[in-house]
């Protein structure tokens, strides 16, 4: 395990420990107990400390949604809150993306290859700026795994002071992370925003049923107690 761990911290990787300082609090304070022990990541760890957008969605989304969420990106960038998403092709990485090339941070909370992300062409640049910080709680040689996307669902949500969900179906990854985010937002307290403008998929509508806030938010003001 020794030499594992050496070879891992060669290519860059650190890791903290759910009692050590520069854990991400607030991700503690959200996800209490369920909050992971350990994390992996590469990159700036100060973001970690930072809050920001939780921005989600459809690997399947269309242009609109894609677009939509790319102003959403920028605008980010430039009201300095980072963009934390998953990581995965439409929404998650056009989001990540979007924001860095803004001139933004962002965090990507990923469920496998963490190696492999650290060293592919469009993160590469943020990672060498110190705007991106990389992290998961799997083995950073991990494969990919649909329980272990499912898993990590949470951690995104909980690194984040509000969520929006760009594209939803009503089955899935975006579907399961919003749903357990509502159910638990007595809890996590963090507000899950959902768009509702535009050509949307019906997993938008019903999570808005389920208690997300609209977004943009009728009046152009956010519910009470949001920051969004």
């Amino acid at each position: 395990m020794g030499l594992v761990l050496e070879r891992w911290q060669a290519q860059g990787v650190w890791m903290i420990c759910r009692f050590e300082d520069h854990y991400p609090q607030l991700l503690k304070h959200h996800l209490r107990d369920q909050a992971p022990p350990l994390l992996y990541g590469v990159g700036n760890r100060d973001i970690l400390q930072k809050g920001g957008l939780a921005l989600v969605g459809s690997r399947d989304a269309d242009e609109e949604a894609l677009d939509y969420t790319q102003r959403i990106a920028e605008t980010c960038a430039r009201d300095a809150w980072p963009v934390i998403s998953g990581g995965a092709k439409g929404v998650d990485r056009v989001a990540m993306l979007g924001t860095l090339n803004a001139g933004g941070q962002s965090v990507g909370v990923l469920p496998d290859s963490l190696l492999k992300a650290a060293v592919t062409s469009y993160y590469r640049p943020g990672l060498r700026e110190g705007s991106l910080v990389l992290i998961s709680p799997f083995d950073p040689e991990a494969r990919w795994l649909s329980s272990r996307a499912m898993q990590r669902n949470k951690y995104i949500y909980g690194l984040a002071d509000a969520a929006l969900v760009i594209s939803s179906a009503t089955d899935g990854g975006t579907w399961q992370g919003a749903t357990e985010a509502l159910k638990h937002h007595p809890t996590w307290q963090v507000p899950v925003f959902v768009r509702a403008e535009g050509s949307l998929p019906p997993g938008n509508t019903h999570l808005i049923t389920q208690g997300g806030f609209p977004f943009p938010h009728p009046l152009g003001q956010p519910p009470q107690g949001t920051t969004l």
